[in-house]
């Protein structure tokens, strides 16, 4: 049974890879994805601590990622054929989970449910940690069950442990471990001493598994902290004055990006108090903004939670860092007729509350999806939020077909039918709730990443056409400008580059490209005025370098120098860029 589910996984898998190759978002990292692939390059240089402040995302898939880096070298291929690997034996432990609770044949199902399930064949191939969080998911409620079934405390140790390791990968799994034990105290009756020993075993083990990281967090800033920095400042982007859509929006004083968001958050959160502030203060005062803007305004919170809900269940994957209906759009193997969440979730929830009324440790099997749904309630609906709760819905999936057939089989039609209400229902439900609307992240990120793996031509047209749906939007005329600099075009770079100027004067990616068209040009000067225009709006390491060439065109070596020497201070460690850089300087030394 598991070489089967397992091998349905990892084709689907790859027949979706195979499928995708012209698509260039999957050779082009974006948002999350950027960050986590600098984050490695500095571990996998020696730079064991990632970075010199505190971690404001979950650092741990960094940390997989740095070790891939450091054994195999940089890349984006080896660690997509890894998580293939992994999400198809998550499939085989989502059938081993199946058949410990409830049989093989609801083994075999819940198996196949989530090995040809869409979306967690589309995250595989991502470079985001949502495919080692199921894992690890799945691992800890795999342990939590054995550690129901034993007195001793040995798999108590296990569970905290890889409790740890899942918070470490995504914070709200946190709520995992205090979940875990009221399911083990409502589930298998034992003496109260055992259940507090097991208790003190798991809360100790998860404080050796996060150990490491406090020790980090007290080396680079001087405080305990174990959580990333980020969480007010999701809370906010979720639910405030400007956003009542209850969905993810950058507010107007951030730009979008993980990390430049983060720097626009913590500069506007010092700007309103007046004052510096630590990365968990800006995390705490932007929880207060939310709750605060809540409790003045209490008749806008049932909508925002009413939408929150309805996104939350819909049979839809909503667009965060990479869209599910563009990628489907490259490969057929998305587009197949599989269950959808739909599906999961009409089947999935009843079947976890009859498994749960027949078998207490069914239980065990509810912390991960009520752990994503009061996230998603909690922050804001997304696709990656509910990847953790999809194995347990195919394993309520699987469960509620199999009691169907046993009461059909025993003529039981009255229980028959009030379960199919209940699915029915949920599955309408879920097919109701219309698809959000593209935005035009979709288009830009596309434009972007055609230019970014060489083809010129689509990534202008995908701009233009991104221009013209949405024309108040000044970057997709900087994707044109880059897309004519790089196929060498410096006349129409710089025409685009200065519209894009126009349109927002403050764009620091747009003067800094203009630069570089200026640079191309052969018009050295115009080129230093330009990037220090956009230094002076962003201090860029990528800006000190561009800067750096354009003095060194002008012949001014010694500032060209100092240029040379900022970028080096500023760039990551694993920054392939520093190579570069340091032949630049040593080149105007033997000048």
């Amino acid at each position: 049974m598991y070489t089967t589910v397992f091998g349905a996984a990892f084709l689907f898998r790859l027949a979706h890879l195979a499928l995708s190759a012209g698509n260039p978002l999957l050779r082009m990292p974006t948002l999350d994805e950027s960050y986590y692939i600098g984050l490695a390059r500095s571990i996998a240089s020696g730079y064991i601590v990632g970075e010199n402040r505190l971690f404001f995302m979950d650092p741990l898939y960094g940390y997989f990622l740095g070790a891939l880096y450091f054994l195999f070298g940089d890349g984006l291929m080896l660690p997509r054929l890894i998580q293939m690997v992994m999400d198809s034996a998550s499939a085989a432990i989502t059938a081993h989970i199946g058949l410990k609770t409830g049989g093989r044949s609801v083994g075999v199902i819940s198996g196949m449910l989530y090995a040809l399930y869409g979306p967690a064949a589309f995250f595989s191939l991502l470079t985001l940690k949502t495919t080692l969080s199921v894992f690890l998911s799945l691992l800890f409620i795999l342990t939590l069950l054995r550690a129901m079934e034993r007195e001793s405390a040995s798999p108590w140790a296990g569970a905290g442990i890889l409790g740890a390791l899942a918070t470490l990968c995504r914070a709200n799994l946190i709520l995992m471990l205090p979940l875990a034990w009221l399911a083990s105290l409502a589930g298998v009756k034992k003496r109260w001493r055992a259940n507090l020993t097991h208790g003190i075993v798991l809360t100790l083990a998860f404080m050796a598994g996060i150990s490491p990281i406090i020790i980090r967090s007290l080396y680079v800033s001087g405080e305990i902290q174990f959580l990333p920095t980020q969480g007010g400042r999701l809370l906010y982007a979720s639910q405030n004055p400007d956003n009542l859509t209850g969905r993810h929006r950058t507010p107007a004083f951030a730009r979008s990006g993980p990390e430049t968001a983060e720097t626009d958050f913590h500069r506007e959160a010092e700007r309103r108090l007046g004052k510096k502030l630590s990365p968990p203060e800006v995390s705490k005062y932007w929880r207060g903004a939310t709750i605060r803007f809540l409790a003045e305004n209490p008749a806008m919170a049932p909508g925002i939670l009413w939408r929150k809900l309805n996104m939350m269940v819909a049979d839809f994957e909503i667009p965060d860092n990479h869209s599910y209906p563009q990628a489907a759009r490259f490969s057929w193997a998305l587009r197949l007729p599989f269950p959808t969440f739909a599906a999961l979730l009409a089947l999935g929830l009843p079947g976890l509350a009859i498994g749960a009324w027949r078998d207490r440790r069914f239980l065990a099997l509810t912390i991960p999806v009520i752990v994503a749904f009061a996230t998603m309630l909690i922050f804001y609906p997304s696709g990656r939020f509910r990847m953790e709760a999809t194995p347990f819905l195919a394993i309520g999936s699987g469960f509620l077909t199999v009691w169907i057939w046993k009461r059909y089989t025993e003529r039981r039609f009255i229980a028959i039918v009030m379960a199919a209400v209940l699915s029915i229902g949920l599955f309408a439900w879920s097919k109701s709730v219309p698809p959000v609307e593209p935005l035009a992240d979709e288009a830009y990120y596309l434009a972007k990443a055609y230019v970014h793996t060489g083809d010129y031509r689509k990534g202008y047209k995908t701009a233009l056409a991104g221009a013209r749906a949405f024309p108040d939007q000044s970057r997709f005329r900087e994707i044109m400008g880059l897309a004519a600099l790089t196929a060498g075009d410096a006349m129409e770079a710089i025409r685009q580059n200065t519209e894009a100027l126009r349109m927002d004067p403050n764009s620091a990616e747009a003067h800094h490209n203009l630069g570089l068209a200026f640079i191309m040009k052969g018009d050295a000067a115009s080129a230093v005025e330009s990037i220090k225009r956009a230094l002076l709006i962003e201090n860029r390491a990528i800006s000190h370098l561009a800067l750096a060439r354009a003095y060194k065109a002008l012949g001014q070596k010694a500032s060209a120098l100092v240029e040379y020497k900022t970028f080096l201070e500023m760039a990551k460690p694993g920054d392939p860029l520093r190579k570069s850089a340091e032949q630049g300087m040593v080149s105007l030394e033997r000048q």
